[in-house]
């Protein structure tokens, strides 16, 4: 394996007598090389994916050194990066940057289950593959599914969720951490014989909500069900770090361990994540292990997700495809003298996700050395050296700061241009399925003057609460929730939607066609109102009726060619059934 010069590499760790040393977030950084340090080629590399895992709850990051043990001891033969950041707390468009080394706006995935990674898009998987390694990930939930092309590059794609849990409609089908380590063993032992490298790619969503650990640390962790997951991913963790090692593979290969996102457990008032951008959620763990480097490094410097595939490319002496034009930098990279360079980096952040659910503001971050920017319908400025909690907004007080960052953010701007043109159609039944999880709003309505999220973010709490409620038939539980959220927001169709939803599954027919008129008045170019007035209307009897709504909805935004269905369902109501089939056929031909 030849390599071609990745000049973006920047060093990150000053070393002294073989030691890393403690950058500080303000601090001027050192000029030292990390140790002599030399590329693996040929070495293996297995990359742990943490789902909605806070940084500080593992030991190495100061937390709890009881809650991940094992975790904590491959952080103690290793580095761990201390101020590692998400460029989105949101897992689909988190894992496309770990895995492609760009931001968002470059790799083209806004938000979960809307967005597929285009075809012309590097990742380290396909690198790899170009380099003879053996690839093969497993995966733990449905919003890393092979169809949003995350699957490229790899030989084995184990996105089978059949061992999974979901207990209600409304949950994520996922997995639990022992059934994708138990695939993951079975891989590595069918390749161990080969005398091939492997690259295997692990991800484990048990900390995300609802929080239900296993048996015995439930028990362990009665209060704290979130903490109790973590341990449990831990243990499951460690039970594949073992397993490398039975196999005398541990020696030889790089392990690196990194979150997509953190979760709000409550700070800013978010209860979980990707609705907000603050270090409780953007904030997320790195721990990097393997041949010749240092044991113990903690690293201060601000990096971001995008820098793990470039660096992995430099430990294995490959080189990334158009690897000048990474977002990522290699942050193990001996070659350059300034680690200052680093500090001075802008890091990018983003969530799209208000914008889509709600038709909020979308916010957008920068953070440089100790300075963070957030933009949405305003702007705030927080110091994370003096208050890593954002707690105090000093965009009034530190405007030099203010003015650095915000034109560092309006150079992004400048050149997003990836953003609704890169969503991919999806069928009707999964995009409802989106929306019932918060991943998609019942529409995409384009507000005038769009409120902040951080302004309503209580009404976010009161949505996700109906969500959980309606998903478990607690109806009217559920509409209190939606009922709270629209006395602070009137206008959100996300709301509206649901409220629909459930007073139809509550027989309420009247109530619920009042509540979709109002929604379609909001937002009279949205297929999806139709379509549930025109079922609502099949319902109650009234098929002439549906037979109009299916039609005007399948001119529509977001029509999917499903309002078709419901158009025959209406033709067959009124005894026209010939033109019912005669309509379906025409469109099997079109989609089969």
């Amino acid at each position: 394996m030849v390599r071609r010069g990745l000049a973006i590499g920047i060093v990150v760790l000053g070393v002294v007598s073989g030691v890393v040393a403690l950058v500080g977030l303000g601090s001027r950084a050192r000029a030292d090389r990390f140790g002599g340090l030399e590329p693996s080629p040929g070495a293996n590399v297995l990359l742990i994916t943490v789902d909605t895992t806070r940084a500080d709850h593992l030991g190495a990051f100061g937390g709890d050194p009881e809650l991940t043990p094992n975790l904590d001891r491959l952080a103690a033969r290793g580095v761990a990066f201390l101020e590692a950041q998400s460029p989105a707390p949101i897992t689909l468009v988190a894992h496309a940057s770990i895995l492609t080394g760009l931001y968002p706006y470059r790799h083209g995935i806004r938000n979960n289950g809307t967005f597929s990674l285009a075809e012309n898009v590097p990742t380290l998987a396909t690198a790899l593959r170009d380099e003879s390694y053996r690839t093969g990930a497993f995966v733990s939930a449905y919003v890393l599914a092979r169809r949003y092309g995350l699957d490229r590059g790899f030989e084995v794609y184990d996105d089978d969720l059949s061992r999974g849990r979901q207990e209600n409609a409304g949950e994520v089908p996922a997995r639990r951490a022992e059934v994708t380590v138990d695939s993951a063993i079975a891989w590595l032992d069918e390749v161990a014989g080969t005398g091939e490298p492997f690259f295997c790619w692990v991800h484990l969503y048990d900390p995300h909500a609802p929080y239900d650990p296993p048996a015995g640390f439930r028990e362990r962790f009665p209060s704290d069900p979130y903490s109790g997951e973590i341990a449990y991913m831990d243990s499951e963790i460690g039970r594949l770090l073992a397993h490398l090692e039975t196999r005398g593979e541990a020696d030889k290969t790089f392990v690196a361990v990194i979150g997509d996102h953190g979760e709000a457990l409550g700070e800013h008032g978010e209860q979980t994540h990707a609705i907000l951008l603050h270090q409780a959620t953007t904030r997320v763990p790195w721990i990097l292990a393997g041949p010749g480097l240092p044991e113990g490094g903690k690293v201060r410097v601000p990096v971001s997700a995008v820098d793990l595939a470039p660096t992995v490319g430099w430990l294995l002496d490959v080189e990334l495809p158009d690897a000048t034009n990474l977002d990522g930098v290699a942050v193990v990279n001996p070659s350059s003298e300034r680690l200052g360079e680093l500090v001075d980096r802008s890091l990018y952040m983003e969530t799209m996700l208000p914008r889509y659910q709600y038709g909020w503001s979308a916010l957008r971050g920068i953070r440089r050395g100790r300075w963070q920017v957030v933009a949405g319908a305003r702007r705030t400025l927080f110091d994370l050296e003096r208050d890593p909690r954002e707690l105090v907004d000093r965009s009034a007080s530190d405007a030099a700061a203010l003015r650095d960052l915000e034109e560092r953010l309006k150079a992004v701007l400048e050149i997003d241009t990836a953003d609704a043109a890169a969503r991919e159609v999806i069928s009707e039944s999964e995009r409802e399925k989106l929306a019932a999880l918060g991943y998609l709003g019942f529409s995409e309505l384009e507000r005038h003057d769009p409120p902040d999220p951080r302004d309503l973010i209580g009404a976010h709490v009161h949505m996700e609460r109906a969500r959980v409620l309606a998903a478990r038939g607690l109806s009217e539980q559920a509409l209190g929730e939606l009922d709270a959220m629209l006395g602070e927001d009137s206008q959100n169709t996300s709301a509206l939607g649901l409220r629909a939803s459930v007073l139809t599954g509550m027989g309420r027919l009247d109530e619920a066609a009042a509540t979709l008129e109002r929604l379609i008045a909001l937002d009279p170019d949205n297929a999806q109102s139709y379509r549930s007035l025109a079922q609502l209307e099949l319902g109650r009897g009234r098929p002439a009726a549906a037979l109009e709504l299916a039609r005007i909805g399948g001119a529509k935004r977001g029509a999917f060619g499903s309002l078709c269905a419901v158009e025959a369902a209406a033709l067959t109501s009124l005894g026209r059934r010939d033109e019912a089939v005669s309509l379906l056929d025409e469109r099997l031909a079109e989609d089969p």
